[in-house]
């Protein structure tokens, strides 16, 4: 009896290692990447250098759009990793040393009805206006909504044209000098986007939603309560394409919204006093 239940579990060992090696093999995998290259050489003028005296720099290394990756498919099950260059200290445009970083790392499973996905990638309010340069990627700070984080850790649900997604709150705003001694978070970022294609324009209706208190000193607390609201606009036409975003949001700063205004909810003394744009 024990030798047919070594036998037994032999076997179903060999068949869950095999089923393993087969699905593998089976895989469908595309690797891609690519490398660019910063060749500047930069002779700054006393009047404009931080050093009080005329600079030269050659500034010679791998630039920001420099990448490799891979998409996975097997099944019902899809995947992709893709890496970076990036200077891991400076955040400078560049790696120096041959540091890498995370930009998309995520696991997606079709279940029929609909998706869901595991892992870091684009957020739902995440749109390209433009891809003109700035610091040798896109215009990256002017593009989309401004989200400074449009690639994070999300569990996401899909249904056609229509996503739901759940991320961490943006809570990297500091009111320490209002008093504030803590932050506490409860809830996840809700945020979500509905597609419509009306050949030749295509329309994205999505917002994100999020809160959080902060706690002072006394251990009394006040919520901050940040959304956006947006419709992304596409047009092609033949040889040209125009595009267009218009959103609303309130507390933009505390959502990790990017502008030129401060979007941050301010404290009065007693409580906070929210910023619209």
């Amino acid at each position: 009896m024990k030798k047919i239940t070594l036998f037994l579990a032999c076997l179903a060992a060999f068949a869950m290692v095999f089923g393993f090696t087969v699905t593998a093999a089976m895989a469908d995998t595309d690797l891609y990447g690519s490398v660019r290259f910063r060749t500047y050489w930069v002779d700054k003028d006393k009047d404009y250098s931080s050093t009080g005296y005329d600079d030269e720099d050659l500034d010679w290394r791998i630039g920001y759009l420099s990448r490799w990756g891979v998409n996975y498919q097997s099944g019902n099950i899809k995947g992709k990793v893709e890496l970076d260059a990036r200077d891991a200290e400076a955040e400078d445009g560049s790696s120096e040393l041959g540091d890498l970083r995370i930009r998309h790392l995520y696991g997606e499973w079709d279940f029929g009805m609909g998706k869901m996905l595991i892992g870091q990638t684009f957020n739902p309010c995440t749109v390209y206006l433009s891809g003109l340069g700035y610091y040798s990627g896109g215009l990256q700070r002017f593009h989309s909504t401004g989200l400074n984080y449009f690639r994070t850790s999300q569990i996401r649900l899909t249904f056609d044209n229509f996503m739901i997604a759940f991320l961490t709150p943006d809570t990297e705003e500091d009111y320490e000098s209002d008093g504030g001694a803590d932050v506490d978070t409860t809830l996840p970022r809700i945020e979500a986007r509905y597609s419509m294609k009306l050949d030749p324009v295509t329309l994205d209706f999505m917002g994100g939603w999020q809160q959080y208190d902060v706690v002072g000193a006394d251990d009394g607390e006040e919520d901050i309560t940040s959304y956006f609201l947006g419709v992304y606009a596409q047009a092609n036409l033949g040889a040209a394409y125009v595009k267009g975003l218009l959103n609303y949001r309130q507390n933009g700063g505390n959502y990790g919204l990017w502008s030129v205004v401060n979007e941050t909810a301010s404290f009065n003394g007693d409580d906070f006093d929210d910023a619209t744009a």
